[in-house]
C-alpha cells in the first residue's frame, strides 16, 4: 500500500475526543518533513510547521512558518518567499534554532536558520554540488516531491551538522558544522587522495561528540566494503579516532552507536560476518555489541549468533521453534540502543532485505533501458527487540511481526551492499520505526513503529496501525491499535504530559487540522 501516512507517536491509546484544536486553511502544498516539535531543556514547549500558501508569480512561492506553543496557540507566523523550484528537503530544531534545507533541483543547496521567535538568523548556500549528492537528493524525493532526507543533525544549542560529500575522483565524505546563524564553523572529511570511495553516515551527534559509520570500498558496487567508527570533537571538528570495525576473527558492520555520558565510553551495535566473506553476497552470522573507550580501544565485545544464541533463546523461552522466519534472513538495522540503569542494553531494530521490485520490473519493461527505476527494492519487515544483561548476555529477544513495506531503489542502487543500503533507506525515511522514549529511573523503554495495515472489508477509510514495543525490567510486551482516517496525510506527534498531537492534511480542502487529545499511557 502506498505510504501516505507517516506517524511519530508516543506509546499510548487515545481515550478522549475532547481536544484543543487549530486549523490552517490556506495550504497549497506540504510534505511530512514540514512538522516538528520544540524542546526546552527536555520539556516539550511547542510545535512548528512549514507550508506553501501562495504563488506570488511564476517564479516565486510564498510559505508560512507558524510557531505554536504546547497548547496549539499561535506564538508567531512568519512569511517566507522562495524560488519556484526550491524544495524543502528537511528541517531540524536544536533547542534554540531551526534549520531548513532547500534544494533548487540542480546545483544549489541553501541552509537557512531562524530562532524560536521566527526571526531569520542566517543562511548559507552551497553551490556546484557533487554529482553523487545530487543523485542522493533526487532519489530521496520519492513520489509527489515528498522528500524524506536526513542529512542535517543537531549539535545541541551550538548549531548544526551537515553530512555531505567531497568532490574528487573517488567519492569522499565531508562533515560540516554551522552555528545558529548558518555560519560555517569547521569541516572534516576523508583524504581527497584516497584510493577508496568513503561515505560517512552520522549515527550520533551532540554538543560534545559526533559518531559516524565510515564505509570504505573500491567502488559503490564493491562486494567487500570495510567499516570503521569515526569519532569527532563537536566543538572544533578534530578527529578523535577512526578505528576499523573488523577484528581478528570476523568482519563487522556497524549499525548504530552512542556515547554513554555516565561511563565515558561508546556502545556500538552491528552485525558480524565470516572473515574475508563478501558482505554484499553473504548473510551475517549474528549481531554484536561492543564497549569502547574514548581513544577507540575495545573494552569488551559480545557476539550473538542468529542460529545458535538467538534461536535457542527463543525456543527455550517461548516453548516453540521461534518465528517461522529465519532469524538470519536479510539484515537487521538497529535504530536505537540505550544503556539501562544496571548497565545492560536495550536495542530496537528492524529487519530488511533486497527483493525484486514488481514496479521496477514493470517500469523497465515499459520504458526499456531508459527506465530510471531499479528492478530491485528493499523489503522492510518485522521489528526486533533485544535486551541484554550487564554482561551483555541475552536476557530477552523478540520478533514483532508487521506488514511488509517496500522501498523501490533507483537504477544501479540494487548493486550496493545491503549494509550500505540500510543507511540509505534510513536517510530516505524508508523504515517503519518512528522513535523511542526511555525512562532510565523506571527502567522502561517504549519504541513506536508504524504498521501500514490493509483496509478492512467495506471500509472506505485508510488504515495505519500504531505499534508499541514496551520493555520493562527485561520483559518485552507489545500493543497495536488502528488509526482510520480519510485525510490525505496523517501525522501524530508527542505532546505535553497526558496528551498527544494529531495532524491531518486534506489536499482537496487545502486544510491542516491539528488537535490535542487526552491519552492513557
Amino acid at each position: 500500500m502506498k505510504k501516505i501516512i507517516k506517524l511519530l507517536l508516543i506509546a499510548c491509546m487515545v481515550t478522549n475526543v475532547n481536544a484543543q484544536t487549530t486549523s490552517f486553511t490556506d495550504v497549497d502544498k506540504i510534505n511530512l518533513n514540514n512538522f516538528g516539535y520544540i524542546l526546552d531543556n527536555g520539556t516539550l514547549s511547542g510545535y512548528y510547521t512549514f507550508y506553501q500558501y501562495d504563488k506570488i508569480d511564476r517564479h516565486t512561492r510564498a510559505y508560512w512558518l507558524p510557531i505554536l506553543d504546547n497548547n496549539l496557540k499561535m506564538v508567531k507566523k512568519v512569511s517566507i518567499e522562495r524560488p519556484k523550484n526550491s524544495i524543502l528537503m528537511e528541517s531540524v530544531f536544536n533547542g534554540s534554532n531551526f534549520a531548513f534545507v532547500f534544494w533548487d533541483r540542480r546545483d544549489e543547496l541553501e541552509l537557512i536558520t531562524y530562532d524560536k521567535t521566527g526571526t531569520l538568523t542566517g543562511s548559507h548556500k552551497t553551490e556546484d554540488l557533487a554529482k553523487i549528492e545530487k543523485q542522493f537528493l533526487g532519489a530521496s524525493l520519492g513520489t509527489e516531491d515528498d522528500p524524506r532526507n536526513i542529512t542535517v543533525f543537531s549539535l545541541g544549542q551550538n548549531g548544526f551538522l551537515r553530512q555531505t560529500f567531497l568532490k574528487n575522483d573517488k567519492t569522499g565524505y565531508l562533515l560540516e558544522a554551522y552555528d545558529n546563524s548558518a555560519k560555517p564553523l569547521w569541516n572534516i572529511g576523508s583524504d581527497p587522495n584516497s584510493k577508496f570511495m568513503e561515505i560517512a553516515s552520522v549515527i550520533y551527534s551532540s554538543d560534545k561528540y559526533i559518531l559516524a559509520n565510515v564505509d570504505k570500498a573500491k567502488g559503490m558496487t564493491s562486494n567487500d566494503p570495510e567499516f570503521s567508527l569515526l569519532a569527532v570533537d563537536a566543538t572544533n571538528g578534530k578527529k578523535i579516532f577512526d578505528v576499523p570495525a573488523n577484528d581478528a576473527t570476523h568482519d563487522k558492520a556497524i549499525t548504530t552507536a552512542f556515547f554513554d555520558e555516565d561511563k565515558k565510553e561508546i556502545i556500538m551495535v552491528g552485525e558480524y560476518y565470516v572473515k574475508g566473506s563478501k558482505i554484499l553476497k553473504t548473510k551475517s552470522i549474528g549481531m554484536y555489541v561492543e564497549r569502547m573507550d574514548m581513544t577507540g580501544k575495545e573494552l569488551y565485545v559480545k557476539k550473538l549468533s542468529w542460529n545458535l544464541d538467538l534461536k535457542k533463546f527463543i525456543q527455550e523461552t517461548s516453548g516453540t521453534s521461534g518465528s517461522d522466519k529465519e532469524e538470519s534472513e536479510g539484515s537487521t538495522f538497529f535504530h536505537k540502543i540505550v544503556r539501562t540503569k544496571d548497565g545492560g542494553i536495550i536495542a530496537i531494530g528492524e529487519k530488511y532485505k533486497k527483493s525484486v521490485s514488481g514496479w521496477g520490473v514493470a517500469s523497465a519493461l515499459l520504458n526499456g533501458t531508459h527506465s530510471s527505476t531499479s528492478v530491485m527494492s528493499i523489503k522492510v519487515d518485522d521489528m526486533v527487540a533485544v535486551v541484554l544483561d550487564p554482561s551483555f548476555n541475552l536476557a530477552e529477544y523478540k520478533l514483532v511481526e508487521k506488514q511488509k513495506s517496500e522501498v523501490t531503489l533507483p537504477q544501479n542502487y540494487g548493486y550496493i551492499s545491503t549494509v550500505k543500503l540500510g543507511y540509505i533507506i534510513k536517510m530516505w525515511g524508508g523504515f517503519d520505526y518512528s522513535f523511542s522514549t526511555f525512562d532510565k529511573d523506571a527502567n522502561r523503554m517504549v519504541a513506536t513503529y508504524i504498521d501500514y495495515g490493509k483496509m478492512e472489508e467495506g471500509d472506505k477509510k485508510k488504515h495505519a496501525y500504531v505499534g508499541n514495543i514496551i520493555i520493562k525490567d527485561k520483559v518485552i510486551t507489545t500493543d497495536k491499535f488502528p488509526l482510520p482516517t480519510d485525510a490525505t496525510k496523517v501525522l501524530a506527534l508527542p505532546a505535553k504530559p497526558g496528551d498527544i498531537l494529531f495532524v491531518e492534511y486534506y489536499r482537496k480542502k487545502k486544510t491542516i487540522n491539528m488537535r490535542l487529545e487526552k491519552v492513557n499511557f
